[in-house]
């Protein structure tokens, strides 16, 4: 199910959704963006609110991703190079498989090839995380960063839910 109402305009090569209202697979989020068409590429800017997200709803095949388990490819950031962003992006409630993040809020910036997403608010596993991605598609070989601070936060679910890790106790012995 999908259903989008909100204001567009255009002029001079920039396109714009304002006050938009969208609903897609039962999840809906508040839209204000716009496309300017004059540059190189295209540059989107604006603000997006989630109320929810399951990212794996539309990152995997689900059977592919339990039969055959991380993918040995090679990362490609050519993607990067399509277009220029600057989007603030808030979410209520985040998920990717057992990982949950509550009250989510980003801004992602996107220029030449370069992403920069500032983690400024999540919750997590009774914590707090905030941090920057990194993406560097324009070097001749791509480039991920990744630095968080988090606090407060249930190591053994989190490592459980991330990365199958089961062996960790909650007692120690000595």
């Amino acid at each position: 199910a999908f259903s989008l109402s909100g204001a567009v305009s255009s002029q001079d090569r920039i396109y714009a959704l304002k006050q938009a209202k969208l609903t897609l697979d039962g999840m809906k989020a508040d839209l204000d963006l716009s496309v300017d068409m004059n540059g190189t590429v295209p540059f989107l800017k604006g603000k997006v609110a989630l109320d929810r997200l399951n990212a794996a709803d539309y990152l995997l095949d689900k059977k592919q991703a339990t039969t055959q388990g991380w993918s040995t490819e090679l990362l490609s950031l050519t993607g990067l190079k399509l277009a220029d962003a600057d989007v603030a992006i808030t979410a209520d409630r985040f998920t990717l498989g057992m990982f949950v993040i509550t009250q989510g809020a980003m801004h992602v910036v996107l220029r030449d090839a370069k992403l920069s997403a500032e983690v400024t608010r999540a919750a997590l596993f009774g914590g707090s995380a905030t941090g920057l991605v990194t993406a560097d598609g324009a070097a001749s070989v791509p480039a991920v960063t990744i630095k968080m601070d988090v606090k407060s936060v249930a190591m053994k679910e989190l490592l459980q839910s991330a990365i199958n890790l089961y062996w960790i106790s909650d007692s120690w012995n000595y």
